[in-house]
């Protein structure tokens, strides 16, 4: 193989409609090369215009700083040649992981999450993916990893301009295939919408494989997903249909909207055992009145029973002979008798015109019945859902980590390396202020506001220190992560 400037490339990875893909080494460890492949020679009016396509979406790619992203770290424009370097992802795509096993309906909520996050991460910024597809992710221990934002032709395609038969694939929007003046989020999203059903059905939506996807988008009906598998939950139709709208106005506003959607259906699903316990507690409601009548029913047509005579009471001795009574003295002959409270008074005892004597203590005068306070209900926890993770460059970091500040894979840091990102809690109103702030030995370095899903980077030159991020919601802190980086 040959080499760029500093890179030594070492063998082909792959290539596609962006460019042939090449595994490079530097003196900082492997890369990514993707060197422009020109869809026509250079005699052609489409070729200049191509390359300097290309090229611009890689500088337009170096803005995307995002943990779900594969990073761009370089563009190379020199002799006739142009190349886009970026960091190397040695992981399973998520078109290989497809044709060899089905994912859960936890695991493919979980994907379309984190890849939704991307597209619109990169969609807020103005950026369009323009040719996702299962081979452009993936599969990472950490989670997924979007590669070659905007890098494809099929991104900005000239309108008018035929589209080739072989660039044509199943992930293709509609408007790719009619009217590419039309191309936007919508498109990515669309894209979206073809993963997910093939995610939880097994299968591309127009036939068995994504090639047959490609032109029946534009007329062939769609199945519903639950036709193909009714294991899935009704509640999925209608979000990946929409998705799958042919006029982009029809889809959702947003990739996470159509995701949430999703996870709003994945919620309400019961467990697999859920529903043999619901019948099996409703057979049980069902079975208890009808045996209670069915045993009324019987006990009321059966005769009373015979009375049951009453055992006679047996007298039982003592064991001892009771104590003889204390004698009597002239302080306790000179007291007036009481009578036992629990025995009727001497005379007749069928008198019934006499009624025995009982005494009774004293009681204590009514205390006052205070009114029970009511119950308050406890103030909104303004750190619900909330998390925070921290990156040292692409390396997600766990909360007390320490590592060398010159440590060759977390280390030799420079201006921006260190990033932090907020996810999860209730999305804020527009007058809550979200700020992020880092904290190197007590004191506040760095104060940004964000929103949720941003990756905020910190401002400074990162030294070693311990270092603490905090989450404030209106100035009050709700959320830290800490970590220490040594000399």
């Amino acid at each position: 193989m040959g080499s760029i400037d500093g890179y030594r490339l070492i063998r082909s990875v792959g290539s596609s409609a962006a460019g042939t893909v090449y595994a490079a080494e530097t003196s900082q460890g492997l890369v990514a090369i993707r060197q422009y492949v020109p869809l026509t020679g250079p005699e052609s009016p489409f070729w200049q215009s191509d390359r300097d396509r290309f090229l611009a979406a890689g500088r337009q790619a170096l803005t995307l700083n995002h943990p779900r992203i594969v990073t761009v770290l370089e563009v190379i424009d020199e002799a006739g040649e142009a190349f886009i370097t970026s960091e190397f992802v040695d992981a399973e795509t998520l078109q290989t992981a497809l044709a060899s096993r089905r994912f859960s309906m936890e695991e493919a909520n979980t994907i379309l999450s984190e890849i939704a996050r991307a597209l619109d991460f990169a969609h807020d910024r103005g950026v369009v993916h323009g040719d996702l597809k299962p081979s452009e992710i993936y599969l990472t221990p950490l989670g997924v990893k979007i590669a070659d934002f905007g890098i494809s032709p099929l991104a900005h395609w000239d309108a008018g301009r035929t589209l080739p038969a072989n660039l044509v694939h199943g992930f293709l929007s509609p408007e790719h295939l009619r009217n590419t003046a039309a191309i936007d989020a919508r498109s990515d999203q669309y894209a979206l919408g073809m993963i997910a059903y093939w995610l939880y059905t097994g299968q591309a939506p127009y036939g068995r494989t994504a090639a047959d996807s490609g032109a029946a988008s534009l007329s062939s009906g769609l199945l519903p997903p639950t036709r193909v598998d009714p294991r899935l939950p009704p509640s999925f139709d209608s979000p990946i249909l929409r998705a799958l709208e042919r006029e982009p106005e029809r889809r959702f506003d947003s990739c996470r909207s159509f995701v949430g959607s999703l996870g709003a259906g994945l919620i309400a699903t019961s467990e697999p055992g859920q529903k043999k316990r619901s019948f099996a507690l409703l057979a049980v409601g069902l079975a208890l009145p009808l045996l209670g009548a069915v045993g009324y029913v019987a006990l009321k047509d059966k005769p009373p029973p015979p009375p049951v005579e009453q055992p006679k009471p047996i007298k039982v001795e003592p064991d001892f002979p009771p104590p003889p009574p204390p004698p009597a003295t002239k302080e306790i002959r000179n007291k007036p008798v009481v009578p036992d409270p629990v025995r009727p008074p001497k005379g007749n005892p069928f008198d019934s015109t006499k009624k025995p004597e009982v005494r009774t203590r004293p009681t204590e005068p009514d205390r006052p019945v205070l009114p029970t306070p009511r119950q308050q209900p406890p103030p909104p926890n303004p750190a619900a859902g909330y998390s925070i993770q921290v990156f040292s460059r692409e390396n997600a970091l766990r909360e007390g980590q320490q590592f060398a500040l010159m440590d060759p894979r977390l280390g030799e840091l420079a201006y921006g390396d260190l990033k932090a990102m907020v996810n999860g809690g209730k999305p804020p109103s527009a007058r809550t202020k979200l700020r992020l702030e880092w904290w190197v030995g007590g004191v506040r370095h760095d104060s940004t506001s964000l929103k949720i899903d941003d990756l905020v980077p910190f401002h400074n030159q990162p030294a070693s220190g311990n270092y603490e991020v905090r989450l404030t919601v209106d100035g009050n802190t709700v959320r830290t992560f800490s970590f220490q980086i040594t000399p």
